[in-house]
């Protein structure tokens, strides 16, 4: 593992251990509360999915582009993807999402460990970032985190 590698896994470990506890720690009630309203509002258990769901969404992308694939096409719808992906998984539990997230991440962590410098600067298309370095991707990963638990403690504390 390159440093650049040891240190984006420190990050996902990080990340993921903030992102369960963040999650665990939710009432109940806050499950069901609509967080965002444009196109098709999500309730914060939906952007829950929505996160679970790229976990392995990007690692696969990531995976097409160090093999030599030039990433998602030119014309990748994201919200309707993502759409589908959180409506494929609504009847998961949140005990299942969260095992499934953390599997994920796991899945991620494992995978980054082995890259070289030249894994993590092959670029692809990225349906958020455009072209753009593996390197950049996985660093997206969790900060995609960050950025939705950031809108729920908004909202949560009423701001």
């Amino acid at each position: 593992m390159t440093s650049a590698a040891d240190t984006l896994v420190t990050r996902l470990v990080s990340e993921k251990e903030k992102t369960i506890a963040f999650f665990s720690a939710l009432p109940v009630p806050a499950w069901e509360q609509t967080l965002y309203t444009e196109g098709q509002s999500w309730t914060i258990r939906e952007v829950f999915q929505h996160l679970v769901e790229a976990e392995g969404s990007i690692l696969r992308l990531m995976k097409h582009v160090r093999s030599g694939g030039g990433g998602v096409p030119e014309d990748f719808d994201l919200d309707a993807y993502n759409e589908r992906k959180v409506h494929a998984v609504r009847d998961l539990s949140l005990n299942e999402l969260m095992e499934r997230f953390l599997n994920r991440r796991d899945d991620t962590i494992k995978w980054v460990s082995d890259l070289s410098d030249l894994d993590l600067a092959r670029e692809g298309r990225h349906p958020f970032l455009g072209i753009a370095p593996i390197e950049a991707m996985i660093k997206l990963m969790y900060r995609h985190t960050q950025l939705h638990q950031r809108d729920i403690r908004r909202l949560l504390k009423g701001e």
